[in-house]
């Protein structure tokens, strides 16, 4: 009879789970070998010695073969548990404890599984955004779970922001547009991102967190309210925006989408809104033609929503191009305006 190190270390791993999680106060309900189908644990977690009715199910691999040092990734082997984890009735966590770092990196598998049906193994980069120890299970991933606002402050949550790794990032902005909406260094670092990024794996909430500035009638408001000299302040930047900018910005709207209530465009054009001389870039756009025949069209319907019948002159040069043009050039003639969100 033999008792294998890979059960120590299994047992370890569920062992350094388990005290983290009771130490916050949360329940760790193990599932016994015996009963194990794919889930390690039910994590049932409470705010302020109350129940919160919140439960996620739990998957714990630990050990070297489930971490690459070289690659700073994380891996799950899925084997025949597919079915099982995306149909569970819960939430599907995985976790990963690297005894070496004394640390743990969570996943969330439901969500990595997504449309990943052939997918043999899974694997996740390691970040300060998902490691799993006693004072980041607390102060992110438990508000996380719940909903609430991560426990990080000013500094850190910009070094998030600030990190090229994109998780970490997400995380960053969305601490700073719900915890610190009220400090201009927040509202800087959003316009030097945009400023300062590609299109490419923009993050977008970017372009919603700028449009609470401006505002518009399908925005919700989070956390404490926003002060009128740091909304003036914001305001006064996004005024300032350059003709570069501005183009990248409409270079967001999808036409098939359009801007409609809802849409990202919506919150493009309520940024836009506001930027000083922001028609005469869009004639100068229209007239552009080294510019995607898109972008000179989005600029046609943006002008036409701001100048109503007066667009005409500009934008009917570019009916011999577009269809999408000719109809909002009729419509103008008919109606005199023409507005996306009626």
């Amino acid at each position: 009879m033999q008792y294998k190190q890979t059960n120590v270390t299994s047992k370890n791993g569920i062992n350094y789970i388990r005290s983290i999680v009771e130490a916050t106060s949360c329940l760790f309900h193990k599932i016994e070998q015996e009963n194990d189908l794919g889930i390690d644990c039910i994590i049932e977690f409470t705010k302020d010695e109350k129940p919160m009715h919140k439960s996620i199910a739990g998957q714990i691999k630990s050990g070297e073969s489930y971490y690459d040092a070289k690659s700073n990734q994380c891996k799950i082997p899925v084997d025949s548990h597919y079915e099982y984890w995306t149909n569970y009735p819960l939430p599907v966590y995985g976790f990963v404890v690297v005894p070496q770092l004394e640390k743990a990196y969570f996943v969330n598998i439901k969500k990595y599984l997504e449309n990943k049906k052939e997918v043999k193994t899974i694997k996740y980069e390691c970040t300060r955004a998902n490691t799993i120890d006693l004072k980041s299970f607390r102060d992110i991933f438990v508000p996380g779970i719940l909903g609430d606002i991560p426990t990080i402050d000013l500094a850190l949550a910009i070094s998030f922001f600030e990190s090229s790794k994109p998780q970490e990032s997400y995380l960053g902005a969305k601490v700073l547009f719900r915890k610190y909406k009220n400090q201009k260094i927040t509202w800087d670092k959003f316009l030097d991102y945009l400023e300062n990024n590609s299109i490419d794996d923009f993050n977008l909430n970017i372009i919603y967190f700028l449009a609470h500035i401006p505002w518009h009638p399908d925005l919700y408001h989070y956390g404490e309210e926003q002060k009128r000299d740091i909304r003036n302040y914001a305001k006064e930047k996004i005024q300032k925006l350059n003709k570069v900018t501005v183009l990248k910005l409409i270079n967001f709207i999808d036409l098939d989408e359009g801007i409609v209530r809802g849409s990202i465009g919506q919150s493009v054009e309520a940024i836009l809104s506001t930027v000083n001389g922001i028609e005469n870039y869009l004639i100068d756009f229209v007239k552009d033609q080294n510019l995607q025949l898109e972008t000179r069209e989005v600029s046609c319907a943006i002008l036409a929503y701001y100048q109503g019948e007066n667009s005409i002159e500009v934008i009917e040069k570019l009916t011999s191009e577009s269809e999408i043009v000719e109809e909002i050039i009729s419509f103008l003639k008919k109606y005199k305006s023409f507005n996306f969100y009626e």
